[in-house]
């Protein structure tokens, strides 16, 4: 009997021990916040933010922004990662605005033109206006509209987001498989081109244009289903365009993508205060929208000389400037695009007569 109960305490002595073991090993040593602090900031957890673009990882913007992601994580101790999905991998270029807005992605590269009426003030860099020749004047001019006038951020954060900096990636210019040198030259001819506006602009110019997306003109070109594009020089290469091309017309400068680089407005909100005062150190919009815009006139410069030297070993022609007078005829033609979308924002109380009166004036400041 006592051999019994001896074994009956051992055991129940065992069991307490394991359950004290297991107990111990289960809870987790006890934390304190300060007041204040959020999770992220007491653990040092990474907070990973999901960039969407439709460019490839090889465009030179692409390229930028891997460095500004670069300093945002090195600045932040690798607290902050940013992952990219570039190409249009995660998000398309008309899901951009709402895939950001619904959190789908973080932050995005996005293309303004691909929503005329719910960022109509944000057209007005998409005007076939011929008014600035590097992407650092339009770039700039963009930012210093945006913030002078409120309806123009409303409508961003009417969308859910938060505008960042701008980009604009180079004056569009011609090329195409036909010689454009004059007027004249336009008559018939079919022209792949990126928004509404050089849609309505080239009509009026007596041309017949098709909206085509970037990544597509290269196949048009090739199949003769157009016989030139707008394009900047930047998009010629990234989008091999000038290997399907015979001619380029410079000082066209008809229109520019316009492209804001956006992020969630709850992401952005709810980053930590130490995050979010290091992220809009980096993220600057005057110094991010400079940066971005330089890279690309770096990037164009570079890439008209490489294109033209290409051309000129094939037997092509060089690079033709188009005649400032010719220049200056065709922007009076197409002048009513501009009356329509004036008279457009107009009639919604929108501030289109003020910011296209502001545009010399800003590229005379810019360039």
């Amino acid at each position: 009997m006592k051999r019994i109960v001896c074994v009956l305490l051992v055991t129940l002595i065992i069991g307490i021990v394991a359950l004290s073991g297991c107990s111990s090993e289960k809870q987790p040593a006890a934390t304190t916040t300060a007041p204040g602090t959020t999770t992220a900031q007491a653990t040092g957890k990474t907070i990973e933010l999901r960039f969407a673009t439709f460019i490839p990882p090889t465009d030179v913007y692409a390229v930028a922004l891997g460095e500004w992601a670069k300093d945002l994580e090195q600045r932040t101790n690798g607290r902050v990662k940013v992952t990219f999905y570039h190409g249009q991998s995660l998000l398309k270029v008309p899901e951009l605005l709402d895939g950001v807005a619904s959190g789908t992605a973080d932050m995005a590269f996005m293309f303004a033109g691909a929503f005329p009426d719910r960022l109509p003030l944000s057209q007005i860099m998409a005007m076939p206006t011929m008014t600035f020749s590097t992407s650092s004047q339009a770039s700039q001019a963009w930012w210093a509209l945006y913030n002078k006038y409120k309806p123009m951020q409303e409508e961003y954060t009417k969308a859910g987001v938060k505008v960042l900096w701008f980009q604009m990636p180079g004056p569009n210019q011609l090329e195409g498989n036909v010689k454009i040198e004059a007027l004249k030259d336009l008559n018939g001819v079919k022209i792949a081109v990126d928004v509404r506006e050089e849609l309505e602009a080239f009509k009026l110019l007596g041309a017949v244009p098709i909206i085509v997306a970037g990544g597509d003109k290269y196949v048009s070109l090739q199949t003769n289903v157009v016989s030139s594009s707008t394009q900047n020089f930047n998009g010629s290469k990234t989008w091999k365009t000038f290997e399907v091309t015979k001619f380029v017309t410079e000082n066209v400068d008809i229109s520019y993508r316009n492209c804001p680089t956006i992020i969630n407005i709850n992401t952005y909100n709810n980053l930590p205060a130490d995050i979010k005062k290091i992220f809009d150190e980096v993220s600057d919009g005057v110094a991010m929208t400079k940066r971005a815009a330089q890279a690309y006139d770096q990037s164009n410069t570079k890439i008209r000389t490489e294109i033209e030297d290409y051309h000129v070993k094939a037997g092509h022609a060089p690079v033709f400037k188009l005649p400032d007078t010719e220049k200056t005829k065709w922007r009076g033609m197409i002048q009513p695009v501009i009356d329509t979308w004036v008279n457009g924002v107009e009639s919604k109380g929108l501030p289109g007569k003020a910011m296209l009166a502001d545009l010399p004036g800003l590229a005379q400041q810019f360039k």
